[in-house]
């Protein structure tokens, strides 16, 4: 019962952590022109790709603010103690959180990474002719020539 307990708490913990210090309607925007950003010189290849961008986005911005507020949790407890961070006694559990977002964050990373790659490798020429440094590197390496 008592282990019960103690997951709730951190469940609540990292809740209320989330609606004060994150919250989803701003930082979804926030991301949202991000991953836009990212797209400005050339048009995303699917929709899963841009998902996978906005949740780069929104994970990186999500352990930012956790570093931020783990870094600043001395000010914060002397200069706001209504914050969450600053009431809570068990900060272990915002170090985890913290390296399971960015565990997150590199497989989101990867998949895009990878899903891009592998793209490109398998991707039919450009109506123009007109191939980037990457199309270039994988026409290469398809062609067993080195692209260095």
């Amino acid at each position: 019962m008592e282990i019960e307990d103690m997951f709730e708490s951190w469940v609540d913990t990292f809740r209320r952590y989330r609606r004060e210090r994150f919250p989803v309607r701003v930082f979804a925007l926030v991301a949202a022109v991000l991953t836009l950003a990212a797209f400005v010189k050339g048009i995303p290849h699917d929709w899963f790709e841009i998902l996978l961008s906005w949740m780069a986005s929104v994970f990186l911005l999500f352990q930012f603010r956790v570093w931020d507020d783990l870094g600043d949790r001395n000010h914060d407890a002397a200069h706001h103690p209504d914050r969450v961070l600053s009431r809570c006694h068990r900060v272990s559990a915002f170090y985890l959180l913290l390296a399971f977002i960015g565990l997150s964050n590199w497989i989101v990373c990867y998949c895009s990474v990878t899903r891009r790659f592998l793209f490109f490798w398998s991707a039919p020429p450009h109506p123009f002719g007109i191939r980037t440094s990457t199309e270039r590197c994988a026409a290469a390496l398809r062609d067993g020539m080195c692209c260095c």
